[in-house]
Order: structure tokens, then sequence, then C-alpha cells
């Protein structure tokens, strides 16, 4: 017998779902199939850019959805490198995890550099960086915002490599 919290599989395994305590608009508390509480949180649309042509609509249709285009470079392939921030894109996207029924929650940061260039994650240590710079110097849509300048870092974690992002500088 199983409960609202069960599901079974196509081989008749039972999976204990994740239970969902508290839900608001930035975050989900659910205890998970190993009993523990945890924090998932949501994240929101946020774009520097509005598009005003044809054209810029075009380019951030490919730039957000067709990713294998040749437009976009992963961050994670830009170690060491210094990206002066132009525009910045904050896509938050949602997936199933297929193991355990959950739904867990994403967000792809898109940068565009000065030169036209743009660069894409789904680091979410990067994304809080760039959102925490953004909130001390602006964000490139606000009157007066003077670019920031930030250094790829690749760091080696336990369960693999995380892109992180380092202020430089204020381009003056």
């Amino acid at each position: 017998m199983t409960n609202e919290n069960q599901v079974i599989t196509s081989n008749g395994e039972i999976i204990q779902l994740e239970q969902v305590i508290s839900d608001t608009p930035n975050y989900q508390i659910v205890i998970g199939e190993d009993g523990k509480a945890r924090k998932k949180m949501k994240y929101h649309k946020i774009w520097s850019i509005v598009p005003e042509t044809d054209e810029q609509v075009e380019e951030l249709y490919r730039v957000t959805i067709e990713r294998n285009n040749g437009l976009v470079k992963s961050l994670s392939e830009c170690n060491g490198q210094e990206i002066t921030v132009m525009e910045i894109l904050f896509t938050p996207y949602e997936k199933l995890n297929e193991d355990t029924f959950a739904n867990d929650y994403g967000v792809t940061t898109t940068i565009k550099d000065k030169d036209g260039k743009w660069f894409a994650t789904s680091s979410k240590i990067a994304y809080y960086q760039l959102k925490n710079m953004t909130e001390t110097f602006g964000f490139p849509s606000e009157d007066g915002y003077k670019p920031i300048v930030v250094k790829v870092e690749k760091k080696k974690e336990n369960q693999g490599y995380s892109t992180n992002l380092r202020f430089v500088k204020r381009v003056k």
C-alpha cells in the first residue's frame, strides 16, 4: 500500500517522494526521501535587455533557446578569462529529477561582453556571485551603469567542478 508521497515505478519499486512543507515565490522547504529538510531556491527572470527590434528578438531567442548554434560559449570553457559585463540574462528553468520525481529549480546566467560575445552557465554559484555584484555595483539596464569586469574561475569541488565569477574591477 502506498500513500500520496510515494510512487510505484513500472518495475514495482516504491519511491518515497519529497514532501513540500512550505512554498513561497522565492523557495520551497521540502522533506526529502532521507527525512531531512532542505531549502530549494526558486529563480526569477531578470534581463537587462528589453528587445525593441525584430533582430534583437531573434538574437535573444537564439541565445536563450538555441544553445548549440555557436553564439553562446560555456563559461566552464573560459577558466582564467576576464569578461566585461555589458548585458545579463537570468533565465530560470525547472526540471524533473527522473530518479526521485522531485522538481528541481535552476537558473541559466547569460552574459554579453563588450565585444558582443555571449557566455552562459547554469552554475548557481556564478548566479549568486553575479547577482551580489549587480546589487552592489548596479544592473546593466540601470542609468549610470559602469560595466564590471569578472574573472572566470573553475574550482574543484567534491562532486566535480564549479564555475565561479570573481569581481575584478569596474570600467571607468
